[in-house]
Parts: structure tokens; C-alpha cells; sequence
């Protein structure tokens, strides 16, 4: 997700994040019609969660960039690990660097009732 951080009055700084504890549906090329609302059900809850009033937002566990050039890192909200709550929702995955068996159909392939 993009970020806009304000360090300074009347100065913003874009950031690209990627999360770095969580795999989440593909909002740019879902493989199935499910994977597309879910990403959009993820999008909307990142926004959502981010965007209340008097949300503390923090990054930790900066990894450096990823090969899309997005800084890897943990986020909280309020204290409350973002990953973490979207896992919960089912809007995400356990992230590894490994897919460890699992494909990146597993939006698709995993539908309720298959």
C-alpha cells in the first residue's frame, strides 16, 4: 500500500509498503473473481483501520526493499499488528519466503464449499 508520511509541516514524503508478515489477495491481477473481492475487502480494511481519527500508525521490522521497490515492514495500529488483524479476517496469509505448498492460486482455490 502507498503511504504519505508527514514528517514536517507542509512537507510529505510517499512511501510504498509491503507488508512483511502477511500475503494478501492481488488487488492489480487477481486470478479469479473471489481473489478480486477479497482484495478489495483487504484494501478497504487497510483503509479503514489506517484512517481513523487518531490512528498511531507505526513501522517496524523494516527489511529493506523488496524487487517491486516497496520498504518491507511490520505495521501496528494502536498497537495491533495490521498482518496480524487481516490474517484474522481471513484477508491474508502467513507470509514466507517460501510459498512452502502453497500456490498463488490459493485465493481461488480455496472458495467456501470447495
Amino acid at each position: 500500500f502507498d503511504l504519505q508520511t508527514k514528517p514536517f509541516p507542509n512537507w510529505s514524503v510517499p512511501l510504498r509498503i509491503r507488508l512483511m508478515n502477511v500475503n494478501t489477495p492481488e488487488v492489480r491481477t487477481p486470478k479469479c473473481s473471489r481473489e478480486k473481492e477479497l482484495a478489495k475487502e483487504a484494501t478497504d480494511f487497510v483503509k479503514e483501520t489506517m484512517g481513523k481519527p487518531g490512528a498511531v500508525i507505526e513501522l517496524s521490522a523494516l527489511g529493506g526493499y523488496d524487487e517491486f521497490n516497496r520498504y518491507l515492514a511490520t505495521v501496528t495500529v494502536n498497537g495491533q499488528d495490521l498482518g496480524e488483524m487481516l490474517v484474522d479476517k481471513g484477508l491474508a496469509r502467513v507470509w514466507t519466503k517460501k510459498y512452502e505448498g502453497q500456490t498463488k492460486m490459493y485465493w481461488c482455490q480455496n472458495q467456501p464449499g470447495s
